[in-house]
């Protein structure tokens, strides 16, 4: 594979939408067996989602939305054959950077998500700060990660 991420973001762009299902549905549904009921739960309408494309082939993908507490990023994901290249670190600083100028008006401006325990030491890589109790979802064990924004 290339090195050379190409990242998309849009709202509505079913393209883009489609490449992150097609993501989501190999690493969440097929490798976690994640009930597709749980995952798709009515919020991607109205997120804005951002995919990561090495060749033409989406391999890596986020949706952010915001929220009275911040920007709430959500279903953080890489296919297998993608992995541990740097991929989702790239998608997300892209996603944290547009973000960033809408976050001033915010009561609360940061970065919240709720992440997989296993997943915690890449976001701690990030910034983010776990905080709170250990929590389940989708039968997975989760923390809430928060990355203030400096104002």
């Amino acid at each position: 594979m290339s090195s050379k991420l190409q990242i998309k973001a849009s709202k509505d762009d079913s393209q883009i939408i489609s490449a992150a299902h097609q993501i989501r549905d190999a690493v969440f549904i097929n490798e976690q067996g994640i009930d597709p009921a749980l995952e798709y739960d009515g919020s991607d309408e109205g997120a804005v989602h951002y995919v990561g494309y090495i060749d033409a082939i989406p391999v890596v993908t986020a949706r952010a939305t915001i929220t009275d507490q911040g920007v709430h990023i959500q279903r953080v994901a890489t296919v297998k054959s993608a992995r541990t290249n740097g991929y989702a670190s790239q998608l997300l600083t892209q996603l944290m950077t547009d973000f960033d100028p809408l976050t001033s008006d915010l009561a609360e401006p940061q970065f919240y998500l709720g992440a997989q325990l296993m997943a915690l030491p890449f976001y701690k890589r990030l910034g983010f700060q776990a905080t709170g109790p250990v929590f389940m979802e989708a039968g997975i064990q989760h923390q809430l990660l928060i990355l203030k924004i400096k104002q």
